[in-house]
């Protein structure tokens, strides 16, 4: 098993449209993996474009000795965009759009491609039966995205728990009963992107990352890691301000994952800021020191 420090680069939405300028950013903080986030304003351009961009990312990384790992959704595509949307049509679309996703990352140099299983309508999300109808199909649907990823040259596939009944899977047990099926005869396997303000026992308990890790490290291969209070999943900084309030230890995740965990596991800074003023000048101090804090620990 072994331990890859990385950044998501959500920072560089609405703030860097240059790859080269993200990039420069991203090789300036002393880390070599990185894991691309998707938009919902990127899929109004012409996949013709969207090639071109990927192909630059590839090439630009390549040349400042990063590795693009992963392409993953975005904040605003899990919110905004319903991956279990009722209209057969807009369905259909956004599964087209899934496929190009995994072609992107492709052309990127990636090994994976990850995203949460998708938000479920108020309906669906609350009438149980309807409910495990509309998760199995997406768990087929999965499958046969699993053998375009492999096409594609595509390793593995990831998937994010998240913390609301709605947001499946949303409880370790259910994660546990979803991986089971999503990996039974799929043609690529999938694993666990553990974000750690997920943790949530239920849609009502406090968060409990630490369980999480203990109970799924071995189908863990990505994380996407946060400071948080335990009650939300605000994605702070790992400041001594933030870290003070906070309940992640990075001495407690790195040691679980290390008697847990398995393979190569890719650790991604995935940290929010306010579209302030406040948030931009605070934006590159604060990854500076929660990078220098998670080099400390994962390689003292």
């Amino acid at each position: 098993m072994k331990l890859h420090l990385g950044i998501n680069n959500a920072f560089a939405t609405g703030r860097y449209p240059r790859v080269k300028e993200w990039l420069d950013i991203i090789a300036s903080l002393g880390v070599r993996y990185v894991q691309v986030v998707f938009e919902p304003e990127e899929f109004l351009l012409p996949l013709r474009i969207r090639e071109k961009r990927a192909e630059e990312i590839r090439k630009e990384a390549e040349k400042r000795d990063l590795y693009i790992h992963s392409t993953f959704s975005g904040y605003s595509f899990v919110y905004s965009h319903l991956h279990f949307h009722p209209d057969p049509l807009i369905h259909k679309e956004l599964l087209r759009a899934m496929r190009e996703v995994i072609h992107l990352t492709a052309l990127m140099g990636g090994e994976s491609w990850g995203t949460f299983l998708g938000a479920l309508p108020m309906r669906e999300g609350y009438q149980e039966t309807l409910r495990k109808i509309a998760i199995d199909r997406a768990i087929e649907e999965r499958k046969e995205l699993a053998l375009y990823a492999r096409e594609e040259g595509l390793k593995y596939l990831l998937l994010e728990p998240m913390s609301i009944h709605r947001e499946p899977p949303h409880t370790i047990e259910e994660t546990i009963q979803i991986m089971e099926k999503i990996n039974q005869d799929s043609p690529l396997s999938f694993y666990l992107c553990l974000d750690l303000g997920h943790g949530k026992k239920s849609s009502h308990d406090p968060l409990d990352p630490y369980q999480w890790l203990e109970e799924l490290a071995p189908q863990v291969r990505s994380l996407h890691l946060q400071q948080t209070d335990g009650k939300s999943s605000p994605h702070w900084p790992f400041t001594p301000e933030y870290n003070q309030k906070g309940i992640i230890s990075p001495t407690r995740v790195i040691e679980i994952l290390k008697k847990g965990g398995k393979g190569d596991i890719y650790l991604f800074l995935e940290l929010f800021h306010s579209r302030t003023e406040e948030g931009d000048r605070r934006l590159l101090a604060d990854y500076r020191e929660s990078v220098k804090l998670w080099k400390k620990y994962l390689f003292d």
